[in-house]
């Protein structure tokens, strides 16, 4: 007989719990962040910058002291300049659920779903305001910041979220936006929460599930019970549900799928028994493509 015990836990208990985790969780950010390198976007025209955008000929107005004359040298009768790609800081949301359901794990060796959620986005969060962006978590009272403690700052906010927490609000400022959680919700109400989201700028959902959510493991007589709200279920045979347990996690992300694409957003899976890197690399690649970041996330060689 295969049992998921797992009751509606003390809140309180919950967060103190958290709250003791968090270096241990912040050091792992670190680590990871400190394989990405993202610097600063470019905006797919000619500005101020450092990064090279393009040649093209000389204008009489600008004088000579603008003449690229190496560029300029392999033609005989008409000189050039050369142009930088304009760059410019940009800012970017972060949320990661509160819910106890969100810190569920089916086994000790695993990582809560909250906690690989908290890692990822603080590595990211890190990596950006590394290279000059400004970073903060939605709703909050302080607003987005760079600097070496934006990442850090992120983290805590996000781990000190009441259970309760309405989801927030649409941000003042306009960027891309990273929202983590499992998505288990009906999609009607996640398209209701995030439609004004996507009013402020593009975004990423980074949904992240237990392999047991995934292969439903379960068999014989089988105890479930709620973490999110106080509920008992009882089956005699767990292992019939498992076709239409796949079928309904199947519709889900296909409705949430779905979803993303009328939203303009983008949509990652990550599943808590891979590693973390390689979902760390794909966020930042889902980002880096949303919001035009001329460098791209690239792996430490001794990661």
């Amino acid at each position: 007989m295969a049992a998921l015990s797992h009751s509606a836990p003390d809140v309180a208990a919950e967060a103190s719990a958290l709250a003791a985790r968090l270096p241990a969780l912040l050091a792992q950010a670190r680590q990871a962040a400190a394989t990405l390198y993202l610097g600063a976007h470019g905006r797919r025209r000619a500005g101020f910058g450092e990064t090279f955008w393009q040649h093209r000929p000389h204008r009489q107005e600008e004088g000579l002291r603008r003449v690229d004359w190496r560029r300029s040298a392999r033609e005989d009768d008409r000189l050039y300049v050369r142009e930088t790609e304009w760059q410019s800081v940009e800012t970017i949301g972060f949320w990661r659920d509160p819910r106890p359901g969100f810190q569920w794990r089916s086994a000790p060796n695993l990582p809560r779903k909250g906690d690989r959620a908290l890692v990822l986005l603080t590595a990211l969060a890190m990596a950006l305001a590394r290279g000059g962006e400004r970073v903060g978590a939605l709703g909050a009272a302080r607003g987005p910041k760079s600097g070496a403690r934006a990442g850090e700052a992120i983290a805590e906010r996000l781990a000190h979220l009441a259970a309760d927490a309405a989801f927030p609000g649409p941000p003042r400022f306009r960027g891309p936006i990273i929202i983590a959680a499992d998505f288990y919700e009906p999609v009607e109400v996640w398209a209701a929460r995030l439609s004004p989201q996507a009013q402020r700028g593009p975004g990423v959902l980074l949904a992240i599930a237990d392999p047991a959510e995934e292969s439903f493991p379960f068999a014989g007589r089988t105890r479930f019970l709620g973490m999110d709200a106080p509920a008992e279920r009882v089956f005699g045979r767990a292992e019939r549900l498992r076709n239409a347990y796949g079928a309904a996690l199947a519709e889900n992300r296909r409705a949430l799928t779905a979803l993303t694409a009328r939203l303009g957003w983008r949509l990652l899976l990550h599943r808590t028994d891979l590693p973390a890197q390689p979902a760390l690399l794909a966020l930042a690649a889902a980002v880096s493509g949303e919001t035009g970041f001329a460098a791209a996330a690239k792996q430490a060689e001794t990661a």
